[in-house]
């Protein structure tokens, strides 16, 4: 799959074997819409929809943010996902962002 295939808005899903490089988390599964494309780096940015939102740990959010990340949002190479169908619309993830936007309890 190449950059041309993945248009902003379509709903992807993490495939099989990918890590986070920075927590070792493993991302397979995690779902959701393209948000940003930069064909320059070579990656998508995904905002995770609400079922990955949900299945964050305390843990995975705290050391994203301690590493100064955007944990509600990825750049991941567009050969490491998968194009699906929306499993939640664009209103339920920012009810639920909403939500993560304080910083979890250390």
């Amino acid at each position: 799959m190449d950059n041309m295939s993945i248009i902003i808005g379509q709903v992807v899903q993490v495939k099989e074997g990918q890590l986070d490089e920075d927590t070792g988390t493993s991302l397979a599964g995690w779902s959701g819409r393209v948000v940003a494309i930069y064909p320059e780096y070579g990656s998508v940015e995904i905002a995770w929809d609400s079922f990955t939102l949900l299945q964050l740990t305390d843990a995975y959010i705290c050391q994203s943010l301690d590493g100064g990340y955007d944990y509600l949002q990825y750049c991941i190479e567009p050969i490491h996902v998968a194009i699906i169908e929306p499993k939640d619309t664009p209103e339920q993830v920012q009810d639920l962002s909403l939500i993560h936007i304080s910083e979890p309890t250390r």
